[in-house]
């Protein structure tokens, strides 16, 4: 994947407050573990392919810092190196009809509060005051009625062209004095190395790829002034550098000179070819060379029971899914009541030969049947599918070869995409590697999902399965396997989920109260004291309702001193004696959809 933009910065003029938030993550030298739920959508694009090549630097950064993806690397744009130019400055004046003694200044792109040409508009106001024969050519569609808005005037000194073809723009390019780039936020810009090619003197704003683009000595770079509710372009500095290229053609044309060969020698297509070819053929080797050992898998079985409520249709994807998994022998087995067997076996059994059935008899748990086959096994790893779900073909192999270089780990699970029905991705579900997290983040969301982990038989033999509405309580096996056995979690999109089509309201209200009751016991067990507001917060938190319920600054200053509160406790019986900042942050802005401020 070839990476052009960085979709989270056009919030700048949006949602500053968001924009602020992740560009603070961006700058710092730290990476977080854990996706803005903004970014999530936007991380399953990534996680798809094997490698994003980037156009800047920043963009790197950005897949670093706040995706923690390394599988990338930086290829600027380029274009081909300018023949000779044709028609004289002069000419070409003469064909557009504009004064020879002019000092045109050019715009092109897109007008959109973003690539600040309303803030050009305003600095070109004050050029004219010393340099009345000067001329701003707008190339480009959008705002236009903001434009004239703001030049009202000065409109006769304006000349909006529309949108145009690139040799009527090159032309432009040719007959300009100056080009001006002056974006709030930007990539490797096309626009900025045409003119660099084009030998035209530049100004751009100093920020993202703009910043890496033009050189200190090949181009004037502008400050972006970022205020406390929005973006902004030094204007002063805007006019200054404007009026230094104008009355010192010398220096403008030292600076057009060097920009253009560094445009020539960096920013040129044959190397943007040549540097993705290498990229493609080093993927193309390192997809040949095994990155496991896969003799060793060929031994191994994997027993997957099968126990979620869905169609026959449901189960038949599941089974082909998880049959085409790479390298690895499967014992399937479906977990199926006494009454649904002939029907489960009669359509399922054409998909899978080797399916095998647990039945559990009229009047018996369908849990306490599991725990004892589980018992039962002597085999080396097991799964336990209890929702509707997909996995990667890779899965089983990373979950397998992870556990057997970790002995002292009894599970591990991976991140999961959360679909809807038809198939589109809603969110992404991320769990904590960290095992004290893990148990501290427990009392504010599940940080597990069932159907994502691969147990070890030995570990999953010390814990036993309790049912609730007579499927597996995954809520209290979740804190059992915190409490009696070493799991961790692999970040990487391995299980894709399914929204359960078949949750009743009622179903949800018992879940929802069931869940309450584990968690007031279990605050208790931490000596937790709290009153009916406080706990209301709490289940607010646990259950997601985020800016449903956390909408004012009444219950977000709340929950504030919630966490403050409670936090330090729950640390303390875990055995740490201070709140890691990423902890309260998740909390707040992942959990609970607060934006935390700058």
């Amino acid at each position: 994947m070839t990476k052009h933009c960085i979709p989270w910065r056009d919030q700048i003029t949006h949602n500053y407050a968001l924009f602020s938030n992740l560009n603070r993550v961006l700058l710092s030298n730290s990476t977080t573990h854990f996706l803005h739920p903004s970014l999530q959508k936007e991380y399953v694009a990534y996680s798809a392919v094997d490698h994003v090549i980037c156009v800047t630097e920043l963009a790197k950064r950005n897949l670093n810092n706040l995706f923690n993806l390394h599988n990338n690397s930086v290829i600027y744009n380029g274009l081909k190196k300018r023949t000779s130019i044709i028609h004289s400055k002069k000419t070409l004046r003469e064909k557009w009809g504009f004064s020879q003694s002019e000092k045109i200044i050019l715009y092109a792109g897109n007008i959109h509060i973003r690539k600040g040409i309303f803030d050009l508009i305003e600095s070109f106001g004050e050029i004219l005051q010393k340099h009345p024969d000067s001329r701003l050519i707008i190339a480009g569609h959008g705002d236009i009625n903001t434009v004239l808005s703001k030049a009202t005037k000065i409109w006769s000194r304006i000349t909006l062209t529309g949108n145009l073809n690139k040799p009527m723009l090159s032309e432009l390019y040719q007959l300009s004095d100056i080009g001006v780039v002056p974006s709030f936020i930007e990539q490797c810009n096309y626009t900025a190395i045409e003119m660099m090619h084009a030998n035209l003197p530049i100004i751009v704003s100093d920020i993202d790829g703009l910043s890496e683009i033009v050189q200190n000595d090949g181009g004037i770079k502008i400050p972006i002034l970022f205020k406390e509710n929005e973006a902004t372009l030094d204007i002063t500095k805007l006019s200054k550098g404007i009026k230094q290229l104008i009355e010192n053609p010398t220096y403008a044309l030292a600076l057009a000179k060097r920009s253009k060969a560094l445009a020539e020698t960096s920013f040129n297509s044959d190397i943007m070819v040549s540097k993705t070819i290498q990229v493609y053929k080093h993927l193309l080797n390192k997809k040949k060379k095994a990155k496991y050992d896969l003799k060793r898998f060929l031994s191994i079985n994997i027993t997957v029971c099968l126990c979620f409520k869905g169609t026959i249709e449901n189960y038949k994807s599941v089974i082909n899914n998880i049959l085409e998994s790479k390298h690895v022998k499967f014992n399937l087995v479906v977990v199926v009541s006494e009454v649904d067997y002939i029907e489960y076996s009669t359509m399922l059994n054409p998909t899978c030969i080797d399916l095998k059935y647990i039945i559990v008899p009229n009047k018996h748990s369908m849990v306490n049947v599991l725990n004892h086959y589980i018992q039962s096994l002597d085999k080396c790893y097991i799964s336990i599918i209890t929702r509707y779900c997909l996995v990667d073909c890779d899965r089983f192999i990373k979950q397998i070869d992870f556990l057997f270089n970790a002995p002292q780990v009894d599970f591990v699970g991976s991140d999961s995409i959360i679909l809807d029905n038809f198939g589109n991705t809603v969110a992404i579900t991320q769990f904590f590697k960290d095992t004290i997290d893990c148990k501290i983040l427990s009392y504010f969301q599940p940080v597990h999902e069932i159907s994502n982990l691969l147990f070890k038989i030995s570990g999953l033999k010390k814990v036993k399965l309790k049912s609730f509405n007579n499927e597996i309580d995954e809520l209290k096996l979740s804190f059992d396997l915190l409490e009696k056995l070493n799991g961790t979690n692999i970040p990487e999109l391995l299980t894709s989920m399914f929204i359960d089509p078949l949750k009743k309201e009622l179903k949800e209200a018992k879940n929802r109260l069931h869940a309450a009751q584990i968690l007031e016991n279990k605050l208790k067990e931490a000596n937790i004291k709290f009153d009916f507001k406080e706990f209301s917060v709490h289940l607010a938190i646990y259950f997601g309702y985020k800016r449903q319920f956390f909408n004012n600054k009444t219950k977000i200053d709340r929950l504030d001193t919630w966490l403050k509160r409670v936090l330090p406790i729950l640390l303390g019986v875990n055995g740490r004696h201070h709140i890691p900042i990423s902890l309260e942050n998740y909390i707040m802005q992942n959990i609970c959809g607060v934006n935390i401020s700058p």
